[in-house]
């Protein structure tokens, strides 16, 4: 994996985790339900986040060795975008072998991770149908 662009997609999870906490911080004030609602969160948080996750989606790509267009367009798969983007080969020949610990450690992050977010469309999908909405 190449350093540079493993560094870029780190450092735009962080934009995208920073941006999205503001998100949930000042949309407590809003009005309405919306988070977005008056006195919510400005809308241009919400296009740094989507554009900082397509730019780390890009990156890290690029540092496995694909081309950056893949790392665009997943996204757009949301979950299971981010399942093929960490299952991808690492294609850079200057990459270390990872050890079988580091493989069984990475194959658990990624189930969790999936595991995680069905959670949280369950949940959602529950508070959705049960709020009549």
């Amino acid at each position: 994996m190449l350093r540079s662009y493993k560094k870029a997609g780190n450092i735009s999870l962080g934009i995208a985790a920073v941006c999205a906490a503001a998100i949930v911080v000042l949309g407590k004030n809003s009005t309405s339900g919306n988070v977005w609602g008056p006195g919510g969160a400005p809308p241009v948080l919400m296009y740094a986040t989507a554009l900082s996750v397509v730019v780390m989606f890009w990156a890290y790509a690029k540092a496995k060795g694909h081309s950056g267009w893949l790392g665009a367009l997943l996204p757009l798969l949301s979950v299971v975008g981010l399942v093929v983007l960490l299952r991808l080969t690492d294609r850079h020949p200057q990459t270390e072998v990872p050890s079988s610990k580091e493989a069984v450690a990475k194959v658990w992050a990624t189930y969790t991770l999936v595991a995680v977010g069905l959670g949280a469309m369950a949940y959602v999908f529950f508070v959705i149908k049960s709020n009549g909405v």
